[in-house]
């Protein structure tokens, strides 16, 4: 039984990937029902990065207590000498960048703590940039938007909101680079990465994240809502059809951060999910194009 987020279908924001590309997977069972599958994006000293689908925690999180948690199953794939981490020379499992279970992309892991440490305090002096792809139904009224509203935990809900008392900055920068009738993509850029931070920022700007059911609570199109304007779409038994997407059509699709003990950057690049790439393939031949 495969699990029902996709594995990402490309090297690149569209390009196909290679059969032969590396990966990890998790058999039945350690996250939950099916087989997991994370393609990997990037092994370089002691980095390496990971294509995360949407639906899976990075680690423990009140945020996200309900979700699998990949860093803990991992480490336990480590303490049963997993043979494919052996392959990969993978002993230990670290994370850097946090990220949404509800959202896909690039995951930046280390293997040792000691490179750990020292990534994560980069990101925390801005030295990472991080770029973000996500569809929109608002109506933002410029092409450019940006938001640095600070962003605080909420004290009894698993959400984030803005709080000029207890948050922490953040800015999160907005450009649109494509407009399919209501439909619009998004490309959100920032140096910092804070937990909801461009979901709760597109809210703010009038481009809500769809499928974010937590703020935004847009709906993702059926595709006969593609097909035919007006209300909701059915199937041919009558019954709604079921949207392209289950989740905030939100992706990670690259990180830039600092050489690993030379100079430049080392850039990460994550495919989107297959679903997703579905939707954006039928957005564009929707018909509706601006």
């Amino acid at each position: 039984m495969e699990t029902p987020f996709a594995p990402a279908s490309g090297v690149s924001f569209f390009s196909p990937m290679k059969s032969s590309a590396p990966f990890l997977s998790l058999a039945e069972g350690i996250l939950g029902p099916g087989r997991w599958v994370f393609p990997l994006l990037f092994d370089r000293g002691p980095l390496l990065a990971l294509n995360k689908p949407p639906g899976v925690a990075v680690s423990q999180d009140p945020l996200s207590a309900e979700a699998p948690n990949l860093l803990t199953a991992l480490q336990g794939e480590l303490e049963r000498e997993k043979p494919q981490l052996r392959r990969l020379g993978i002993e230990g499992i670290h994370r850097i960048n946090p990220m949404d279970a509800e959202i896909s992309g690039a995951l930046l892991l280390a293997r040792d703590k000691e490179s750990g440490d020292r990534y994560r305090n980069a990101l925390g002096s801005s030295l990472f940039r991080f770029t973000y792809r996500f569809l929109s139904d608002g109506a933002a009224p410029e092409d450019e938007v940006s938001c640095d509203l600070p962003l605080a935990r909420h004290r009894l809900q698993p959400r984030m909101l803005i709080s000029h008392g207890t948050g922490r900055k953040t800015v999160t920068r907005f450009r649109r680079i494509g407009q399919w009738g209501r439909f619009a993509l998004w490309e959100a850029g920032s140096s910092d990465c804070r937990p909801h931070q461009v979901r709760v920022h597109a809210v703010e700007c009038g481009i809500p994240v769809l499928g974010d059911s937590l703020y935004g609570r847009r709906p993702v199109p059926a595709l006969s809502d593609l097909r035919r304007r007006g209300g909701p779409g059915r199937g041919g038994d009558g019954a709604p059809d079921r949207p392209l997407y289950d989740w905030p059509c939100l992706h990670l699709a690259r990180i830039d951060f600092p050489a690993c003990e030379e100079e430049g950057t080392w850039t990460v690049e994550a495919p989107l999910p297959s679903r997703l790439a579905t939707l954006l393939k039928h957005l564009r031949q929707s018909g509706r194009a601006r």
